[in-house]
């Protein structure tokens, strides 16, 4: 494990009509489950959980220091509820897990490299999928998977899951074919957005004129009145 990333929690004895005095009080409820345990309601302090979650995402080994258990409990974070607006957890669930059985995870894609096409302006990468299935014991997962965009030389070249360093210790899920990213032309998107636009101009033009058989009409009753 390449970070100890730790999360001290409490046994939670709030019932859920009362979870919402736990947040005004800086705790977030939280569940732990796992194959071979009972789920376990427990609280946490708000700011550690933010902390725990920006450095551990869905992939990194998270160490539950519970209160009064002797042993910690391994998990993974699984789900994160959030408020609509403000963001903060309303709740979170974490998977304890064996540190010698295998899981499955996602892992994000992240790019670097410089790539000659893009720094032209002619073209610019674009994600097919910005993350990728990985099966590895929990403390061997990767937390990213990187892509070099350098090695992206030709308009019709492009990355593929079949082509990810995802380590010796980790197992491609995804399907190899699985397209991760590739280069789309600067020239060839302004022209689709310039016919778009167009499209839509017209569209509103059209909108605006009466229909062939409601202008005849038209006509042939202002013919009848001047008769």
């Amino acid at each position: 494990m390449a970070e100890k990333i730790t999360l001290a929690a409490e046994p939670r004895t709030a019932l859920r009509k009362e979870t919402r005095h736990l947040r005004r009080a800086g705790k977030t409820p939280i569940v732990i489950y796992g194959r071979r345990s009972e789920p376990v309601a427990l609280q946490v302090e708000t700011r550690d959980l933010l902390h725990v979650l920006a450095k551990a995402g869905g992939n990194h080994v998270i160490v539950v220091n519970v209160a009064g258990e002797t042993q910690p409990r391994m998990a993974l974070a699984k789900e994160v509820q959030r408020h609509i607006t403000r963001l903060t957890p309303l709740h979170a669930d974490f998977v304890q897990v064996e540190m010698d059985v295998a899981v499955t995870v996602e892992v994000p894609i992240v790019l670097q490299g410089d790539c000659d096409l893009v720094r032209s302006g002619e073209a610019f990468v674009q994600f097919a999928a910005d993350r990728v299935l990985v099966e590895a014991l929990p403390g061997d997962l990767p937390d990213v998977v990187h892509v070099d965009v350098s090695q992206l030389v030709d308009m019709h070249d492009a990355v593929r899951a079949m082509d990810l360093d995802i380590g010796t210790k980790a197992r491609l899920i995804t399907d190899p074919e699985t397209m991760i990213v590739h280069l789309g032309s600067t020239a060839a998107s302004a022209a689709a957005a310039a016919a778009m636009e167009a499209a839509a101009e017209e569209a509103v033009a059209l909108e605006g004129e009466p229909a062939a058989g409601e202008a005849a009409a038209a006509e042939a009753g202002g013919d009848k009145d001047e008769g």
